[in-house]
Parts: structure tokens; sequence; C-alpha cells
């Protein structure tokens, strides 16, 4: 386990790719039988144990590609590969949090918690104990027995997420999570996700629309065009760990960082509101 200073990517595993994003390329069918492009010649790469965030404008393509990286969706053309093979299908090596919650409301967070383990068929007092570990590192003690109507917006995404680290994946997606979420909310989030990063050392790819969301939480920051979409440019963020949200904005390099991400984007963005 790395110290709280110290960068989870080293030695050779930061040479090693986990995911390669090769020549992507993906078209829709609209209801009127026209093909709608909506992903042309997409290729990245995302290192193990790395934090990347990807914007880009909205209906540009990001959950698409999203889909496609966690074998929800196969590509038309191009490839995924996961450690050097070729993902067919989805594997529970990939955590994937939506947006949208994902609670069952008849269960309570407990037993959400619980479901993947239980679905896997892992035995009652083992899948107990480490549902109320996750609930305890979550800071939800005491609200084991609730329901999701009885909890906050933060609290049910806190359950959405470890509902889906119960399941032990190596890789999380996360699908502009906070999106619905007010700007404290999602402040407190960011916090509990960069100190969730960094203790369990997983490979993260983030969607988000709000920049100063992608600086404050990722090491790179790629940005795409409209639609059908591309990679426009990537940003090593070099801000120091751990980060304080709360205080990196008036960092005059995270300030300097947000300009440069913002002209990179706002021709698309501005392309977008002429079409």
């Amino acid at each position: 386990m790395n110290s709280p200073t110290e960068h989870p990517l080293s030695g050779l595993l930061a040479n090693q790719a986990k995911f390669v994003v090769d020549r992507l390329r993906h078209t829709y069918t609209s209801e009127t039988g026209n093909p709608v492009p909506v992903i042309g010649d997409v290729n990245f790469s995302v290192k193990p144990f790395e934090f990347v965030a990807v914007v880009g404008p909205s209906g540009c393509g990001k959950s698409t590609l999203l889909n496609i990286m966690s074998g929800l969706l196969k590509p038309q053309s191009g490839s995924v590969n996961l450690d050097g093979h070729a993902l067919n299908g989805i594997t529970p090596r990939i955590g994937y949090v939506s947006q949208s919650d994902s609670l069952l409301p008849w269960r309570t967070t407990l037993a959400n918690v619980e479901l993947g383990m239980e679905l896997r068929g892992l035995p009652k007092q083992e899948r107990r104990e480490k549902a109320m570990s996750l609930i305890r590192q979550a800071d939800l003690s005491g609200f084991e027995n609730a329901y999701p109507y009885q909890l906050s917006g933060g609290m049910r995404k806190r359950v959405d997420v470890i509902k889906i680290l119960a399941m032990g994946p190596e890789i999380i997606f996360m699908d502009e999570p906070f999106a619905s979420l007010d700007v404290f909310t999602r402040e407190m989030l960011q916090t509990y996700i960069l100190s969730l990063w960094q203790t369990t050392q997983r490979t993260v790819v983030f969607i988000t629309h709000d920049l100063t969301e992608a600086i404050t939480l990722a090491d790179r920051v790629i940005v795409l065009t409209q639609r059908p979409t591309r990679v426009k440019a990537e940003h090593v963020i070099t801000l120091p760990r751990p980060r304080v949200p709360a205080e990196l904005r008036f960092n005059p390099a995270f300030i300097q960082l947000h300009k440069n991400i913002w002209n990179d984007l706002k021709d698309e963005v501005h392309y977008q509101d002429r079409s």
C-alpha cells in the first residue's frame, strides 16, 4: 500500500497499459433509418491505477464510449484491450457506477451492498462482514437498515459506489455519477472518491461535464470533440496529492489547467451551440 502522499503509478506498472482503445468507431441508426456516427476513430490508453477523466460536449458519445469499454456495447470497428487481451462482453473485473441511482428501493442499505455478493453465492456471514466494513468506511454506520428513500442523495451515491466495490472489481467506470447533486454534496463526494481511490488502488475512468471536477480528481484529462467524437487533447494533471477540493480551485496551477482545458473544449461546445 502506498503512503497517502505517494502517487500509485510507479515502476514497471506505469509503463504498461491496462486499457487500450484502438481505432474505435461506432454508428447508431436513427428512428428514420439514417446512420448517426457517434464515435469516430478514438485512440487512447489507460495505465494501471490511473485516474482518467473524460470530458466533452453534451451528446458527443462519452457514455457510448464507456459502454463499449465496459463490454456492454460491441463497437462496429476497432477494439478495446484489457491487459493485452481483447475485451469481449462484460467482465466482473469492471465495475460501473452510473449517473442514476441503481439501488433497489425495497432493499436496505446493507441488503443493497450485499446484492452482488449474494448473486455470486458468497456465504451469508462473509458477505455480511464485507458489506458492514464497506458501510463503515463510507461513513454510513447507523444507516444499515435504512431504505433508499430515507437517505440523502449523497448517501445514496455512496451506497451505489460501495455496492460496486463489494464485488471486488479491478477497474471502476463512473458515468457522471454526481451530476444530479448540489455543489456541496458533489464536493463532499469528490473528497470521498479521492480517499477511496488512494486507498483501494483501482483504475478509474470518470466521465464528467465539470472541468473543475475532472482536474480535482484525475491524473489525466482526455478532451473529446463533438460527434462523431475523437480525442482532441490530453492534459496531464501534475497537482500534488492528496488534494482538497475546497482549496484546490484557488491554486494558480489549477486555474491555468482549467484555462488550458477550456481552450481545447470551448470550440467544440460553441460548434454544438451553432448546429
